[in-house]
């Protein structure tokens, strides 16, 4: 992977000291539970969108939209069956069964893509690349709402999955801005309009933020006995680091461009995504609190993988 490891070492190393503010300034009471689901309500409904719709301009100098969208959106087909598969296969090996199993397929399947995702790759790589970023979002939103939905849903019973609740769910103020944004790159509009300046400027508070409210949300959890929790290692080495490396390989492989390459080796890298305990909680799944305690650790490795992974892939 073309990156430069200084840069990705001295981000991962700013990530963990704002994830720890976050983390430290809610276990002191300073960052109280309101204020960090504001953070979020925030994050998701104004910054993201608004950094999105300033983003799609800025690229369209270099790339056509549906030549960027083509070249990452069909891998899609590659990476989350193995992932399902890889997470499905090691639970049974592990004896996982019933709601154990389906949650740790889920923290195998989907990384949190939005609240450390997005602004890492706004950070080590090129406008494209964001672009292309934002088009797996929308895809992984798809896979998140519907496959994710029924593996964090309680085997039997629970909160039932409906096109109307897909709709729901997807209908979200992220994919609206990548919609727009998408719009405003077709039309070609001038990423220089004082506009479109603006929402960069709102969008660059996107890293920051995002990064205090994952550390505040892992202070909130009922995290309870780490030691019930020790099937995420399994997690932190099929997800953080096998798979990425051989989704990497195999695509080298395949010939697959530079682009769809780096961004899919590096979305597979992000740690497990933070709303699954959220969503687990929700849909009725008997192993939320599984699901909380394992956030902390994958998070946390995840600041050491991902300089693994990409050092693995040159």
């Amino acid at each position: 992977m073309s990156i430069d490891m200084n840069t990705l070492i001295s981000q991962m190393i700013m990530f963990f000291v704002i994830l720890g503010c976050g983390f430290i300034g809610a276990k002191l009471g300073l960052l109280k539970a309101e204020v960090i689901h504001g953070l979020s309500s925030l994050l998701m409904g104004v910054i993201c969108p608004l950094m999105l719709i300033a983003v799609f301009p800025s690229a369209v100098q270099e790339e056509n939209a549906w030549d960027i969208a083509k070249s990452v959106i069909p891998y899609a087909l590659i990476t989350y069956p193995l992932l399902t598969g890889a997470g499905f296969l090691t639970g049974t090996l592990l004896h996982f069964r019933g709601d154990k199993r389906k949650i740790f397929t889920a923290q195998c399947l989907f990384g949190n893509m939005a609240f450390f995702g997005l602004p890492l790759v706004k950070e080590i790589f090129d406008p494209v690349a964001v672009v292309a970023f934002s088009f797996c979002v929308v895809i992984d939103n798809l896979f998140l709402w519907t496959e994710g939905v029924l593996l964090t849903s309680k085997s039997e019973g629970g909160q039932e999955l409906s096109l109307k609740l897909i709709i729901k769910k997807l209908s979200n103020p992220v994919i609206v801005g990548v919609l727009i944004g998408l719009v405003l790159m077709i039309l070609k509009v001038p990423s220089d309009l004082l506009i479109l300046r603006s929402f960069d400027t709102i969008g660059s508070c996107a890293k920051p933020l995002a990064l205090l409210y994952i550390g505040g949300t892992i202070a909130l959890m009922e995290s309870g006995s780490l030691k019930k929790a020790w099937p995420v290692v399994f997690v932190i080495i099929i997800k953080l680091i096998v798979m990425p490396v051989v989704i990497f390989r195999v695509m080298t492989w395949l010939g697959v461009n530079d682009l769809a390459r780096n961004i899919w080796t590096l979305i597979i890298a992000l740690p497990s995504m933070a709303s699954i305990p959220i969503m687990a909680e929700s849909f009725g799944s008997t192993e939320a609190d599984y699901a909380a305690q394992g956030v902390f650790i994958i998070t946390l490795a995840s600041l050491v993988t991902i300089p693994l992974v990409v050092m693995l892939c040159r």
